[in-house]
């Protein structure tokens, strides 16, 4: 135990080296797109069965200002399927009293040969999102067993 503890001491200070002299990244940070993030990343997994049941749009996550008084960030999307179907998810925020439709973030759709589909930085359209707003699904009524939607962020 002394070993890790002398190692965890001694570590410290070589890593604040490396950042203020060698520009690398010091201990407890994210980068993404050249910005340290404010926190970690937290990501929100949502299972729907039998969305075809739903047809229509579903608000899925709060950025509560309390917990993100600046906003978020979202920097990855994902859809997964039960089975390889042609699929269209479009992700969209949502803000106001009642939650009204600002933009899509997104819109992942899917081949009939896939069952998985992935949304990063560059391919977001609109990734900044407000304290107070709403990320909402526009869930189509095509047979499908399940559909997960996952959504990946840091708070701003």
């Amino acid at each position: 135990m002394r070993i890790f503890s002398k190692i965890k001491i001694f570590s410290l200070p070589f890593l604040f080296f490396l950042y203020f002299f060698c520009g690398a990244v010091a201990y407890g940070e994210i980068r993404i797109d050249g910005k340290i993030a404010g926190g970690r990343l937290e990501e929100k997994d949502i299972f729907i069965y039998q969305p075809a049941t739903i047809n229509q749009e579903i608000i899925i996550f709060h950025v509560d200002s309390d917990k993100y008084p600046r906003g978020i960030r979202v920097v990855n999307l994902q859809l997964t399927l039960a089975s390889a179907t042609a699929y269209v998810l479009a992700f969209s925020e949502l803000s106001g009293n009642p939650p009204l439709f600002q933009h899509n973030i997104a819109i992942l759709s899917t081949l009939e040969s896939e069952v998985y589909k992935e949304a990063k930085n560059e391919q977001i359209a609109n990734s900044e999102l407000d304290a107070d707003s709403y990320i909402a699904l526009n869930v189509p009524a095509i047979e499908v067993g399940w559909v997960q939607a996952k959504i990946i962020f840091y708070r701003k």
